[in-house]
């Protein structure tokens, strides 16, 4: 589903600006859903992703997250950040136990496998939490609102893989990622996630699903912890010396959202990002 929605059927659902984003994702999700009648999405393990959409509509930006891949917003008065945690209140006595003993070990596989099937049974529903799936009634349980385009001056979308130097590990601030960004873009502070979990390859200091230092196939959002990083970044100022990618924005996305990852991060931009006061700047995925 991910893969589907990424060519073409978000975007096509939110190119009116006066259309929510709610709504949009909504009908995308449905419109989706429609290419695969031979699938049954009513599975509790049907493919499902986190969603983090950036919009500009006039002189506001639109934000919109499902589940837990923030958008963080450089803004007059510092640091904004915009996610969706109540992942993390499900099953926390199962959550706990996958957190107590180290990653790669058998007792660590075992938990985690009784974690994931039970929290595939409460996804999508009032008593858990909620991502893009199936079921386009998650749609209106995203988490919204809109900040005026003049009080930003740099936005950043990424996974939860890539935020967690700052709300896990507690490495780095997020004026340490914006500056990282700006003066080497994503993929250094993607490798800075990478470099700082070799530190702690078995989950010892920092207790998590995966050890981030072998690639493995994710599973649905919020049960892997996820390997995949990902991390874009769009500013009101060229970056100097950056490389700004326009063009055929149905590509980027492609290639961004086409492949397999445990987080599903979207930066949705009006008018292919060639309003006069927002550039797209660089994405990338690793």
């Amino acid at each position: 589903m991910v893969r589907r929605t990424s060519r073409g059927q978000l975007l096509a659902c939110l190119a009116d600006p006066d259309r929510s984003l709610s709504e949009g994702l909504s009908e995308a999700l449905e419109r989706v859903a429609h290419l695969h009648p031979e699938c049954d999405l009513k599975n509790p393990g049907t493919p499902s992703a986190t969603v983090a959409v950036l919009r500009r509509r006039y002189e506001l930006l639109d934000h919109l997250v499902l589940a837990d891949s923030p958008i963080v917003l450089a803004t007059n008065e510092g640091f904004t950040v915009l996610t969706d945690l109540r992942v993390d209140s499900v099953l926390p006595e199962l959550r706990a136990e996958v957190e107590r003993h180290e990653t790669h070990t058998a007792r660590h596989r075992e938990a985690l496998q009784r974690f994931v099937l039970a929290q595939r049974q409460v996804r999508n529903t009032p008593e858990g939490y909620w991502v893009a799936a199936g079921d386009a009634r998650a749609a209106a349980h995203a988490l919204t609102s809109s900040t005026p385009l003049k009080e930003v001056h740099d936005a950043v979308v990424m996974s939860d893989g890539v935020s967690r130097l700052v709300t896990e590990y507690r490495t780095a601030s997020w004026a340490d990622v914006f500056t990282t960004l700006r003066s080497s873009g994503p993929r250094k502070l993607i490798q800075n996630v990478r470099d700082t979990e070799a530190t702690d390859p078995t989950g010892r200091r920092w207790p998590r699903y995966k050890s981030g230092m072998m690639p493995q196939w994710p599973t649905a959002s919020g049960e892997s912890g996820g390997l995949a990083r990902m991390a874009c970044v769009a500013s009101r100022r060229p970056r100097a010396g950056s490389r700004h990618h326009g063009g055929d924005i149905g590509h980027q996305f492609h290639q961004i959202c086409g492949s397999p990852l445990s987080s599903s991060v979207i930066v949705l931009p009006t008018s292919r990002w060639r309003a006069p006061l927002m550039k797209y700047s660089e994405c990338i995925f690793q």
